[in-house]
């Protein structure tokens, strides 16, 4: 046994408590010997408020009393808690957007790495850490998260990581999981987490096992007299957002006429679009639309909303579930936009997790579905950037790169709208600037680069497109940095963070070239 080992085990634990019922987990919990809780018990279930259910909970149990004793601290940590807990944009002022957050739909042309999700997790971590330590709430404390076996995979990591650097001394964190949670996965550490190496719960598995002690929660007998009526039973299922594990309630839900369980949905959905908290849009309203009335209206107009908020904040399994759930309810010959629209976020999203062999697939589906010219450009595109980026790299084909990108960028060029058309050139030109690099030639690249810039400022009005416009610097910048000429680099980087002063990446870009 190393020290590391032994330090580990003979350290203060977290607790990970498993059993099969919510009710035997929470009555075991009650009788734990723990420090006073920081709140109530947190239902960590994604039908809630999907991503960040569990963190959200957190966030909005300690932010109002941090920004009274550390109003410092929570403008430090104002993007995570932003982004885990919207409800919270009453109390925090939102001050750090970014031409990406700030890009309407039809102009947003970069989406935010698969990582970043580990560095929330990590600031929130940092957060939660400094909060209890600093702001005066008392320590020892602890806290209960349950129904994690259905939490978004935001929180799966999350709570890897607070696991892995909260002091049980100065918060004991309990983990409730059904019994067989993480069973047969590869054990993958949190920090090892993204498109290289990603694990399905995001590292928790392996954070249970390292920093908490497991209990099986005792069983609780159910009392079976004096129960309600089956529509009063499936009344009470909805209404935890389908997240009871009672069996009876579960039951009666599924038995119950069609048209009842759907009117049922739709009281629900109802009384939750009168909430103030945004991330129900993300959890339980689309969940009831989906499953109320009008699925292929209602339904599909919740979920759209849902994925794509959940896209342009960088989740995205949240944004693949979505997208599958509504490709579940339409087909390509009855309904081929709409089932459209279920399937073009799902490359870039895969993509972004390391999933790319399920992209090319989308893209094969895709093309074999629709004659559209703008759909067979958008996949065109997403199928080069697989083969130069996003496959395994023994998959990489320079090759069948640049022909893809080739032929989006000819798509483009048939679109009779002139800004549409050129755009699309630009846009798809600056893909090829990369392949250009790839095969050796950056000066073909830097061409390239600059030759967008010329031609978004003849056909667009300055204010169009100002994220692909930044973008286009930035890739110049870094062609310019790869070919040794560093001062002019550092211009174009200089030049992209005032036109976009919060977004992280560029000032580590300028840190690395100014260290070189």
């Amino acid at each position: 046994m190393t020290d590391r080992t032994k330090n580990e085990a003979s350290a203060p634990k977290h607790r990970w408590l498993t059993g099969e019922r919510q009710g035997d987990r929470t009555a075991t919990w009650q009788g734990l010997l723990l420090p006073p809780p920081v709140t109530p018990a947190i239902c960590a279930h994604r039908y809630l408020r999907g991503p960040y259910t569990a963190a959200g909970a957190l966030l909005q149990a300690l932010v109002p009393r941090a920004i009274q004793r550390r109003p410092e601290l929570v403008a430090r940590h104002e993007i995570e808690i932003l982004t885990a807990a919207p409800a919270l944009r009453s109390i925090v002022p939102a001050t750090l957007d970014t031409l990406t957050s700030l890009a309407v739909p039809d102009e947003r042309t970069r989406f935010y790495s698969g990582m970043r999700t580990l560095r929330l997790a990590h600031g929130l971590t940092e957060f939660v850490r400094d909060c209890l330590r600093d702001c005066g709430e008392g320590a020892p404390r602890s806290v209960f998260f349950d129904d994690v076996q259905h939490a978004d995979r935001t929180d799966q990591e999350f709570l890897a990581v607070l696991l892995r650097r909260i002091d049980p001394a100065l918060l004991t964190v309990v983990v409730g999981t059904g019994t067989d949670f993480g069973a047969g996965e590869p054990v993958v550490a949190p920090s090892a987490a993204g498109a290289a190496g990603r694990s399905a719960t995001g590292g928790l598995a392996e954070s249970l096992l390292r920093f908490c002690d497991r209990i099986e929660s005792i069983a609780v007998p159910v009392a079976a007299d004096g129960r309600p009526d089956d529509r009063e039973l499936a009344r009470a299922f909805v209404d935890t957002d389908c997240t009871s594990d009672d069996p009876d309630a579960v039951a009666a839900y599924h038995r119950i006429p069609d048209e009842e369980r759907r009117a049922l949905h739709d009281e629900r959905a109802g009384r939750l679009d009168d909430s103030s908290d945004p991330a129900l849009a993300w959890g339980a309203i689309p969940l009831h639309r989906l499953r109320g009335s009008q699925p292929l209206v209602e339904g599909a107009r919740a979920m759209s909303h849902a994925l794509n908020e959940c896209m342009k904040l960088g989740f995205y399994d949240a944004t693949i579930e979505f997208c599958e759930r509504g490709r579940a309810i339409v087909d390509w010959e009855t309904n081929p936009e709409l089932r459209w629209f279920f399937t073009t976020k799902l490359p870039t999203s895969l993509s972004a997790i390391g999933r790319g062999e399920e992209a090319e697939a989308i893209c094969d589906e895709g093309r074999a579905h629709t004659r559209e010219p703008l759909i067979h450009r958008q996949l065109a595109y997403a199928t080069s950037m697989l083969y130069i980026r996003h496959l395994q790299p023994h998959k990489h084909d320079i090759e069948r790169a640049l022909g893809w990108i080739k032929e989006a960028i000819a798509l483009s060029s048939l679109f009779e709208d002139p800004k549409e058309r050129e755009f699309g050139v630009v846009f798809n030109q600056n893909g090829r600037a990369l392949i250009e690099v790839r095969r050796g030639r950056p000066e073909v690249a830097l061409e390239l680069v600059e030759a967008g810039i010329a031609r978004l400022d003849d056909y667009l009005e300055p204010d169009q497109h100002l994220l692909h416009r930044s973008v286009l610097k930035y890739n110049r910048a870094q062609v310019l940095a790869g070919m040794g000429r560093i001062d002019e680099a550092l211009a174009d980087y200089r030049a992209v963070i005032a036109l976009d002063p919060n977004y992280p990446e560029y000032h580590f870009d300028v840190a690395n070239l100014l260290h070189r």
